[in-house]
């Protein structure tokens, strides 16, 4: 799904380009077309978790939950070595992102029983997550204020985990925070692709997630869910003004049909523009985060009057103290490389698990060799 919706972006980013194009200029290609995304797609092949595999001549994967998305894995690799009479065997872990503990639907990230080194994550290595129940309290009370404002609640989500995360806490509480009064538009055609995929595999689900699927109103099928598939339908929800929910992407606000409902709502006093991802620097979301009092979109200077709500405790990613009970469990408290994170989280993250478990840690940079 990832693969294919890329593919279609760099497509009309290379035609929007081209009509531009000077003479003399070399015509923009996309990186990969759909072409490839299918030719990728059939050497493609399903490996379950926990499930040993050797990949080559003496290198086996494991792949482990992460607890992240539907599917994430930790990697786990196994290189042999023969040595005289004898083998050496040397074990590498990459993380990928690992999910938080007691996330919404997902299983907690497996633990790693063992490793030679760990190249980790550290996304959130520099801070806490508010927990479920504070969070909770915090969007019930941005929808009684919306209630009340009459305005619509905007809420950029990434289109793979978090705005299936959000449907979920949507059902658990549907009756609670009076959602029955708002229209709740899913307005990613791609998040509705993938929202679909979620629906076909609650077997990776906790159990908490298929007792909800099983006793209240299915997050996926809400009474009041609108799914927004074509452009013309998403344009009609600019003419609405009030007790509108509006999950788009991108969860940055990038790109995507996001920007427009941002173009439509920001300058309304009544808005609520709820954000529940990280914001990495530069981009329009942590722009608006950060406080602006105005910003630019599609050419035209828009006011920002709108409540900005940042709700924390919804990131896929765990925390400083997720991310290190997570290595702890590791026997031996292996060498870790942290990676995928700015350089304050990493930092922070490091006098942790140095703190902690007297871990040798490093902050590899580009071109960085670590022998295992």
């Amino acid at each position: 799904i990832m693969l294919a919706d890329c593919a279609n972006i760099a497509q009309m980013d290379a035609e929007q380009e081209n009509r531009h194009l000077q003479a003399g200029q070399k015509p923009a290609v996309p990186l990969y077309a759909q072409d490839d995304v299918d030719a990728a797609t059939r050497l493609m092949q399903p490996v379950g978790y926990d499930a040993p595999k050797e990949i080559l001549p003496g290198v086996t994967l494991t792949l482990r939950d992460a607890g992240h998305i539907l599917g994430s894995a930790t990697v786990e690799l196994d290189a042999s070595e023969q040595i005289g009479q004898g083998a050496s065997v040397r074990k590498l872990v990459f993380t990928g992102d690992l999910g938080p503990k007691n996330s919404p639907i997902l299983c907690d990230a497996a633990p790693v029983p063992a490793a030679d080194l760990v190249v980790m994550e550290s996304t959130y290595g520099d801070r806490l997550h508010k927990s479920h129940e504070d969070t909770a309290a915090e969007l019930a009370g941005i929808f009684a204020a919306a209630h009340k404002d009459g305005g619509n609640v905007v809420i950029p989500a990434f289109a793979v985990g978090r705005t299936q995360s959000i449907l979920y806490i949507f059902a658990e509480h549907f009756d609670a925070w009076g959602l029955g009064a708002f229209r709740v538009f899913l307005d990613s055609p791609m998040a509705i692709r993938v929202t679909a995929a979620y629906g076909r595999h609650e077997d990776l689900f906790d159990a908490a997630a298929k007792k909800l699927w099983a006793t209240r109103p299915h997050p996926l099928q809400l009474p009041n869910l609108v799914l927004t598939t074509d452009g013309e339908a998403s344009r009609r929800i600019n003419a609405i003004h009030d007790h509108a929910v509006i999950i788009a992407g991108s969860g940055m606000c990038t790109g995507g049909r996001i920007r427009h409902h941002l173009r439509h709502n920001l300058a309304n006093p009544a808005a609520h523009i709820v954000f529940v991802g990280y914001q990495a620097s530069g981009t329009l979301g942590r722009v608006i985060v950060d406080g602006a009092k105005h910003v630019r979109l599609f050419g035209d200077d828009i006011p920002v009057r709108a409540h900005v709500h940042t709700v924390g405790g919804l990131s896929a990613h765990a925390d400083r103290d997720g991310l290190a009970a997570w290595y702890g469990r590791i026997a031996g408290h292996p060498p870790v490389c942290l990676v995928h994170g700015e350089d304050p989280a990493r930092s922070k993250l490091a006098d942790e698990l140095k703190t902690k478990w007297g871990s040798k840690v490093s902050l590899p940079m580009p071109g960085t060799r670590v022998t295992v």
